[in-house]
């Protein structure tokens, strides 16, 4: 299902993917609230997805995890491979660990179980599409009480009181520019802090600093 609205259109264009059509339905029910937020295309199978994302150039694709023939993992990492500026939004029944984890190094920016209130998805879809990061109190949980593993304490990354402070800012959202202002310092400063922190600590994208920033209690989910 699809509707009639041109790429570039004013307001926000999502893409909803789901096999179940009453989900679909109540999506669309909630996201009516915003008179500038527009379905632009409804998916019910991972290829449909892939293909009507490529249709329809959303800015906020929602997706389930248990997608058929192409699951949401894989529709995650394909669009965030093609589509960089593109904000993944997971909303599913799945919560194990491993299978978060493994869609925060795919690009997805936001995770939403369904077990929660619709403004909680409201909430991540608007996060998502200013370009921050959004995680779900029940998802969020979930990271902030899942065991981390204990390796020896010389193997682990010693960020300096700086790194540490632009890791936490940079897990909340805020930008380069919006963090130099804050810290008083230019932008290449703040850069070099953030480049310098993610080689310490191997990671490349801002889900994996959220990651990082929510299992050593940094920021609240």
């Amino acid at each position: 299902m699809t509707d009639d609205i041109e790429p570039g259109a004013k307001g926000i264009r999502i893409l909803i993917a789901d096999d179940h059509p009453l989900i679909r339905a109540g999506m669309r029910t909630c996201l009516a609230a915003h008179p500038d937020w527009h379905v632009c295309a409804e998916a019910d199978n991972g290829e449909a997805a892939l293909q009507l994302a490529h249709a329809h150039r959303p800015d906020v694709v929602v997706l389930d995890v248990s997608l058929p023939l192409c699951n949401g993992l894989e529709v995650t990492r394909s669009l965030c491979r093609q589509f960089p500026g593109l904000g993944v939004v997971i909303y599913t029944m799945h919560e194990e660990q491993q299978l978060l984890m493994d869609l925060l190094k795919a690009g997805a920016r936001g995770w939403v179980s369904k077990n929660e209130d619709d403004v909680v998805l409201l909430e991540a879809i608007s996060a998502v599409a200013e370009g921050r990061t959004f995680v779900g109190r029940a998802t969020g949980a979930g990271f902030s009480s899942a065991p981390a593993p204990a390796p020896n304490a010389s193997m682990q990354p010693l960020l300096t009181p700086r790194e540490r402070e632009v890791v936490k800012l940079v897990a909340e959202g805020a930008t380069n520019r919006s963090i130099a202002t804050r810290l008083n310092v230019s932008i290449k400063t703040v850069d070099s802090h953030r480049m310098a922190a993610m080689r310490k600590l191997d990671v490349h994208t801002v889900a994996e600093i959220v990651r990082y920033a929510i299992r050593e209690q940094l920021i609240q989910p």
